[in-house]
């Protein structure tokens, strides 16, 4: 209990002192899309440094991009559910299963540029983006 409220004054402290720090306005942005839908949402590669996002969102996160670090858990069902490989990544964004993916912004820019063509992005700070492939986008009517 001493932890869990430690961690979120930690949050709240951290959000004040640089709104940039915290995914809170991802997670709210997010949050209204997901209602009703069987949408997945991923982060790319640098999960330390979201470690807010699916507290915030209150919605499952998958983890792109980290086959070496969960190495010792390969045979744990849960564990292989938790992650895909970034090629199973493009596959997806390219699919029929509506995606979100919160990643640096530096990240992002380094997608392949038709990829980056592809998919839009719903919010952004200076670090950060929040993207959505196009069946996302067309499930819940294509607004941004």
């Amino acid at each position: 209990a001493v932890f869990c409220a430690a961690s979120v004054g930690v949050s709240v402290v951290m959000e004040k002192a640089n709104p940039n720090y915290s995914t809170k306005s991802f997670a709210e942005a997010l949050k209204a899309r997901l209602s009703g839908t069987n949408a997945q949402v991923f982060i790319y590669d640098h999960p330390g440094a979201f470690y807010d996002f699916e507290f915030y969102l209150g919605h499952p996160v998958k983890l792109v991009g980290l086959e070496g670090e969960l190495e010792l858990t390969k045979g744990d069902e849960e564990e292989r559910e938790a992650s895909v490989t970034h090629e199973k990544f493009k596959e997806m964004l390219n699919g029929s299963d509506s995606i979100y993916c919160l990643m640096r912004k530096s990240d992002y820019l380094g997608l392949d540029p038709n990829d980056r063509k592809r998919v839009r992005i719903l919010t952004e700070d200076k670090r950060k983006v929040l993207i959505a492939n196009p069946a996302a986008l067309s499930q819940r009517g294509g607004s941004l």
